[in-house]
């Protein structure tokens, strides 16, 4: 988690709204297309501050299933 968080640099909500459909293995790529935030003291899921945020980061190799089979 920390890897990604940093590698990514993603936002904290971005982070903690990341679902296991987001991750793309086979073009080894993360979507980023909500966040997770506080709305009155409740947990809510929303898009992205700015269009730009809308986006696909790409996994680092060994972070992908072929990088950890060479380490």
């Amino acid at each position: 988690t920390i890897y990604v968080a940093s590698y990514g640099g993603f936002r904290i909500g971005e982070l903690l709204a990341l679902r296991l459909n987001d991750v793309d293995w086979s073009r080894g790529t993360i979507r980023v297309d909500e966040g997770l935030t506080d709305v009155a003291g409740d947990l809510a899921f929303e898009d992205p501050k700015t269009d730009r945020s809308f986006r696909s980061v790409p996994v680092a190799v060994f972070g992908t299933d072929e990088g950890l089979r060479s380490a």
